[in-house]
């Protein structure tokens, strides 16, 4: 029987990963052997790490960092008894990630993503976009406002300047509501 793929995606502190956190406690208390990836170089060594979060030994958890976020890595090393797979971060991942999904959904395992469907200009991240496709249940989440604070947010603003895709750091994005993010200029504070 096949599996299942839940995606819980937003902007930047929408709590992705609090709800990532939540599925990966409640199946390692009902038993489920629980996997949990992240990209090795997403680890900000903060309390908002997924890491960090479930840091507590449990035979039922094993957490695994994935170098260079390379999916077929990942599919390579999830454990045969895993009952249960959650991703962290899933934008940083090769594009290998939603094929490594579809197969790992084939096996009948129950799958659990979260990642930022956007980068701070507002595109597609990396594969979410097509992760967003092939699920079985989204949760759109959303922080509020850090600007006007009367707003669900939907975007990740950039405050500092830098024009990489990928800049790593808690502090360098605010959550922001669209009239806010185009308030500042559409792309971010600093470019």
């Amino acid at each position: 029987m096949a599996g299942y793929i839940t995606v819980f995606t937003g902007e930047m502190f929408s709590g992705k990963s609090e709800a990532l956190e939540a599925q990966v406690r409640t199946a390692v208390n009902r038993g489920a052997v629980t996997q949990v990836f992240y990209p090795e170089q997403a680890a900000r060594a903060s309390q908002r790490d997924i890491a960090h979060r479930l840091r507590e030994p449990h035979p039922n958890l094993k957490l695994t960092p994935v170098p260079q976020a390379d999916a077929e890595w990942l599919l390579r090393h999830v454990v045969p008894d895993a009952d249960v797979v959650a991703i962290d971060e899933a934008q940083f991942f090769t594009p290998a990630i939603v094929s490594v999904l579809q197969q790992l959904r084939m096996r009948g395992l129950v799958i659990y993503v979260a990642g930022l469907d956007q980068d701070y200009r507002g595109n597609p991240f990396g594969p979410m976009g097509q992760i967003l496709c092939i699920a079985n249940q989204i949760h759109k989440l959303h922080a509020r406002c850090a600007r006007c604070g009367a707003s669900e947010a939907l975007f990740s603003q950039r405050v500092v300047a830098l024009s990489d895709q990928i800049v790593i750091g808690d502090t360098i994005y605010q959550p922001v509501c669209e009239d806010c993010y185009h308030l500042a200029g559409a792309v971010s504070l600093a470019d």
